[in-house]
């Protein structure tokens, strides 16, 4: 399902890359002017090390916001997708069938799996135990 929607998938995990990238933006250049206090070289670069990290906050969240609008845009897609298929699915199930019942719909799968499971293993039980007696008990 995401193979259909490739370039939308690639878009999302570049911008996840450069929403970390701009993410570290902000501890490097807090660290970069502490240093610079410290060492007492507290110049003008100080203050454009303040517009990059001013400057890479704003990018980060706007590139976020951004991203979540594709997430969930990928995910609307997915959803549908799969209710559609799932739709279909249900649909071609037969409900005229002796083991259908009124509001059954929703279970027929899970009960057909348990009753190929029950004859599966009524199948191995019933050969390999010797018959009981049914004289004794009646």
């Amino acid at each position: 399902m995401l193979l259909l929607r490739r370039g939308q998938v690639a878009s999302i995990l570049t911008m996840t890359g450069v929403v970390y990238a701009t993410g570290l933006v902000f501890p490097i250049s807090t660290q970069k002017a502490v240093d610079a206090i410290v060492a007492g070289r507290a110049d003008w670069a100080l203050a454009g090390l303040a517009l990059t990290a001013i400057a890479a906050v704003g990018l980060e969240a706007s590139i976020a916001s951004w991203r979540q609008k594709l997430v969930i845009r990928l995910v609307v897609f997915i959803d549908r997708r799969v209710s559609r298929k799932v739709f279909a699915h249900l649909m071609r199930a037969r409900i005229d069938g002796a083991d259908f019942a009124p509001a059954t719909c929703s279970i027929i799968f899970s009960r057909r799996r348990r009753s190929a499971i029950s004859s599966f293993i009524n199948c191995r039980t019933s050969s390999s135990m010797p018959a009981a007696p049914s004289s004794r008990w009646a």
